[in-house]
């Protein structure tokens, strides 16, 4: 499964083999599309979660910087 969240030209993709997770959550900027293939440049900004609100609440503190 994959997720993703945009603000601006900033996006963060969730990604996990199942809904159950476990998530790793991977920070790209310069984003022009609302859709994977609009992924910017990743950054070297990453994290892992165990749930998928846990990595929607790592998101929005990340977009919000």
């Amino acid at each position: 499964m994959q997720k993703i969240i945009n603000s601006g030209r900033r996006s963060v993709s969730i990604t996990a083999n199942d809904e159950n997770g476990p998530f790793t959550s991977y920070l790209y900027v310069n984003c022009t599309g609302s859709d994977a293939s609009g992924l910017g440049n990743c950054t070297m900004v990453s994290a892992k979660h165990k749930s998928l609100a846990g990595a929607t609440k790592w998101a929005s503190k990340q977009l919000a910087a």
